[in-house]
């Protein structure tokens, strides 16, 4: 006789039934996460792990969304691409539905493309053996004066592995792969002296500890890949951090002191909380400067809110 369930009483378990339905696991597969704000639960999503996964997703979006809401629960399933062409998902019951094609979609968001995404796609960057320096850069944007896109890899040895490239520091035992000037970093390092042994290591946002991919560069570099794979969202997010609030924007939000005041981003800084054990892993923050106001004179007007509590003027 079947196994009757019942009904789901939260969107969390609406909407894990619904991915398991497609057979896939939750806690390898995907996780479900809560969204807070100010301490407080605000949303539901879905941290999807592996290039297969999101895939799958990508695949019955339609079918995950109808199914969370016959039980009840509205959530939209995003499809986005990167520079690189690859593909990732995001599920949330809050926010706005994106659905590209390619990266360069008209009919997706592209508020997050920029020169320096474009300029660390493999096809654009040179492999092993090659340097990326100025002697690259087309003659006419040299004479202009105009600056280079931000380079991560600028001087240095890179290679591409699959759909993304990485640079090479400290004579081979470190390598690095990043998109974008104030965008997430990961390091690969080579530890003889490691938790599991003398090997390849790899640390970033949203890895918690340094994780042990392989004892080989050629087996650890693909094992770092497909982690990454699961933390595209949190990248996006950061990449897109300065892009939504660039230097100079003006902006209305809760200073240091508590007070609702306005403000400008000054461009020092931007980022996102990338513990995985936070209550506000994922939430983006940018560096502001607050209006000069009678309650903080002479101190406290500089602080990093996070961007899903401020309003744009």
């Amino acid at each position: 006789m079947p196994k009757t369930l019942a009904p789901a009483k939260t969107p969390g378990v609406a909407i894990a039934r619904a991915l398991r339905g497609l057979g896939l696991k939750q806690g390898s597969d995907f996780r479900v996460k809560g969204e807070y704000k100010n301490g407080e639960r605000t949303g539901t999503r879905v941290v999807v792990l592996g290039r297969s996964v999101n895939q799958t997703v990508a695949d019955n979006a339609n079918l995950i969304e109808q199914q969370a809401g016959d039980a009840g629960f509205h959530f939209n399933v995003s499809v986005y691409f990167t520079p690189s062409g690859i593909m990732w998902v995001h599920i949330a019951n809050y926010g706005k539905k994106t659905r590209q094609t390619h990266f360069l979609s008209p009919s997706g968001r592209t508020e997050n493309v920029d020169e320096a995404a474009q300029l660390a796609d493999s096809d654009n960057l040179p492999t092993t053996g090659k340097s990326a320096d100025s002697a690259s850069r087309p003659e006419a944007e040299r004479r202009s004066g105009k600056a280079a896109p931000f380079n991560p890899y600028a001087g240095l040895v890179t290679q591409g592995w699959g759909p993304r490239v990485w640079g090479r520091t400290e004579a081979g035992n470190h390598w690095f792969h990043q998109t974008s000037e104030h965008g997430a970093r990961f390091n690969l390092r080579h530890r003889v002296d490691g938790p599991q042994g003398s090997g390849w290591y790899l640390a970033g946002p949203g890895i918690a500890s340094s994780l042990f991919m392989a004892a080989t560069l050629n087996e650890a570099v693909p094992a770092a890949g497909e982690t990454l794979d699961g933390l595209q969202w949190l990248t996006l997010r950061v990449d897109g951090a300065p892009f939504y609030f660039p230097k100079g924007q003006r902006i209305q939000g809760v200073d240091s002191y508590g007070v609702t005041c306005m403000g400008t981003v000054n461009g020092v800084a931007w980022g996102a909380v990338t513990d995985p054990s936070h209550q506000n892993f994922g939430r983006t923050w940018v560096d502001v400067d607050w209006d000069e106001m009678p309650h903080n004179r002479g101190t406290g007007r500089r602080s990093r809110p996070f961007t899903s509590d401020l309003i744009k003027h």
